[in-house]
């Protein structure tokens, strides 16, 4: 974190700082989970568990926890960079799954992180570095986004009113499934003065309307303004008096089944003359939540089929491919000559050359061992397995399993054998300085694939 980013966050952590040991939940149940940006070193300064993941990730983490462990209370520190950009698919789902996480969203309306660039929330005609004449992308509003995607909780509050701030916490901790609060922060260094407009003291009640559940939207210095219906289902701003009272006003109801109401609201700053919202729009707690409904699940499968066993269907399985890690089946990393090839490593890397697989439908082995015995046994050995790759839909197709040198072997001049004439990328494009691993069959046919190559290397032709 940069010594710019925690006088930032101070607020806002102070409060979540204040509010935690008042939830009566033990710390070591806590897990805060963060992107990054200037809000994601914020596990940091947690006396809980945390999970600094990467960008644009962390509700996708979060739910895979919460998921596993329901028991636990998972927070989302993160910002409209992270959450709304590079993040904005996996923040959609999130909510409309209804995962019993807590997000707090920090908007500062600008990348604070990579020193100034306009954000998805920055104003119309923001002009930062990245943007020197002016934005012209019209701003996300992460409370309308939330509600869109049918969050069953979503409020917002600002990082100064730090009262407000802590009962908005409190309110969202108190919800069961997804809470979404969005915090309006400023970055005193690439942007500050972003919410000046409603953080000024004098400016705070002709510009703010506070939500309260079962009480009339009223504002103003003097709160004689408040918010009405109109016959076509609008809303429009009065003065209270000349025969309008406060009985004549909406009376808010966050828990409102339908989210056309909280949606209506979360509109009013971008209407001229309308005050910026803040509090709880919508808290809806009717809809199951996600990681119930999965644990239901489960428990409902291993009842009528028993206890599942991850060996038996990796092993069902006819051809495994990715193109990041995969580990091995127990029975694979037990033999021999993979121990010989790999070390005694129990959870070799794994990397599938993806062209050679599907558009060959073969699935090729390298070997990563820097060992020349090793390396000289994989160079001249070429075994044919026959192995079922899957094709579209239904269809199968049978195929071959073999055993090539990379292209850096047939660079130096050693003899290979091209997969229906398809060579193999350089090692160099999967960022490896030696042999690319890939494999990716049935445990038992690759089992049998090294016995008959342990047994009878053939010399390539």
């Amino acid at each position: 974190m940069t010594t710019a980013t925690l006088p930032v966050l101070y607020a806002i952590l102070s409060a979540v700082q204040s509010v935690f040991p008042e939830l009566g939940i033990k710390r070591e149940n806590f897990v805060v989970v963060s992107g990054i940006g200037c809000s994601s070193r914020f596990p940091y300064y947690m006396n809980t568990f945390g999970f600094h993941t990467i960008h644009g990730r962390a509700p996708a983490v979060a739910t895979g926890i919460k998921a596993i462990r329901p028991d636990l209370e998972v927070w989302i520190a993160t910002g409209d960079g992270d959450a709304l950009s590079i993040g904005g698919n996996h923040t959609i789902h999130m909510l409309r799954r209804n995962v019993g996480l807590k997000v707090l969203l920090f908007n500062n309306r600008i990348y604070g992180l990579t020193k100034g660039q306009y954000s998805p929330t920055s104003e119309l005609g923001k002009k930062a570095k990245s943007t020197p004449f002016g934005s012209l992308d019209r701003p996300f509003n992460p409370i309308s986004l939330a509600i869109g995607a049918e969050a069953t909780f979503v409020a917002r509050s600002v990082d100064v009113f730090q009262t407000h701030l802590k009962d908005t916490l409190k309110q969202a901790a108190a919800h069961k499934g997804s809470a979404f609060v969005e915090i309006l922060q400023n970055c005193n260094i690439f942007n500050d003065g972003a919410w000046t407009g409603i953080t000024e003291k004098d400016a705070r009640s002709e510009h703010v309307i506070q939500l309260e559940h079962g009480k009339p939207l009223v504002f103003g210095k003097n709160r004689d303004k408040g918010i009405r219906r109109k016959s076509d289902g609008d809303i429009e701003v009065v003065q209270l008096g000349n025969g309008i009272t406060e009985g004549d006003l909406v009376i808010h109801d966050a828990h409102h089944p339908r989210p056309s109401y909280a949606f209506l609201l979360s509109h009013m700053e971008h209407r001229e003359g309308f005050p910026t919202p803040v509090g709880v729009l919508r808290a809806w707690d009717d809809l199951p939540r996600y990681e119930d409904l999965i644990n239901q699940q489960i428990c409902d499968v291993q009842a009528k089929r028993g206890t599942g066993d991850l060996a038996k269907l990796l092993l069902r399985l006819s051809v495994y491919y990715s193109a990041g890690p995969l580990f091995l089946c127990p029975p694979l990393r037990e033999h021999p000559l993979h121990q010989l090839r790999f070390g005694v490593s129990p959870l070799p890397r794994v990397v599938v050359h993806a062209s050679v697989l599907s558009v060959n439908g073969v699935a090729a082995y390298f070997s990563q061992r820097r060992d020349a015995v090793a390396r000289e046994r994989h160079r001249n050995a070429l075994v044919r397995v026959p192995v079922e790759v899957p094709q579209r839909r239904a269809e199968r197709r049978r195929g071959i399993l073999v055993c090539v040198p990379c292209a850096a072997c047939h660079r130096r001049g050693k003899k290979f054998r091209t997969v229906r004439g398809h060579m193999p990328s350089p090692c160099s494009t999967h960022g490896l300085s030696r042999h690319i691993n890939a494999v990716i069959v049935d445990g038992e046919v690759m089992a049998q694939a090294l016995d008959n190559l342990q047994r009878q290397p053939r010399p390539v032709p």
